[in-house]
Parts: C-alpha cells; structure tokens; sequence
C-alpha cells in the first residue's frame, strides 16, 4: 500500500473514533438529562410544596400525599373538620403505617 494512501486511512480512522468518542458522550448526556428532568417530574408531583392542611386541601393536593389515592382523598375530605393529624386514623384505609408517612407533610389549622 502507498504511503499516502495509508496516512489518508490513519487520518480517517483517527477521524472515525474521535466522532464516535463524540458521539458516546452525547448519547449519555442526553439519557442523564431525561433521567434528571423524569426525576424533578416525579419529585414535583409527589412532594408538596409545604404541610398540606388536611382541613382545607382539595383532593388534588390531599392525592400528593404519601399512599393517597383519589378515593382515599375523598375519604380523607368527608371526614373534616379534623382537631389533629392523627384524626386521619378515622379515614377508612389509613393505618398507622400510612399515618406515620404521612405526619411529616400535614398539618391542621383550626
């Protein structure tokens, strides 16, 4: 094989693993920014913002709470006025499991 040939296939291959290098660390960007913008969606939607007050909250908001389902909220907004958090245990489907989860994000405004 020519010299000059075999330099332009050095050059080229040279080339080839650069732009695949290149390519590699595009693809893991791209899969950490999906990765990190699917767990700020999940952080979003499942942690509220401050204690939710379960005397005032809609079942939209009540449903950000640990294991509260749609029924559960409804469940949960029949049984107001609430004195305390732990009034929850009265909520059919609410054990002191769940309670315990759920202490931390709520709070009662009397």
């Amino acid at each position: 094989m020519r010299p000059s040939l075999r330099r332009k296939l050095e050059r080229r291959e040279a080339e080839m693993e650069a732009s695949d290098r290149t390519n590699r660390w595009i693809l893991i960007a791209i899969v950490a920014g999906f990765a990190l913008m699917a767990l700020v969606l999940f952080l979003r939607n499942r942690v509220p913002g401050g204690p939710v007050d379960i005397n005032k909250a809609n079942t939209a908001e009540l449903q950000r709470l640990p294991g509260v389902g749609s029924a559960m909220a409804k469940e949960i907004v029949k049984g107001r006025p609430y004195e305390t958090p732990q009034d929850l245990l009265k909520v059919k489907g609410i054990g002191p499991k769940t309670l315990d989860k759920m202490l931390p994000l709520v709070e009662v405004d009397r």
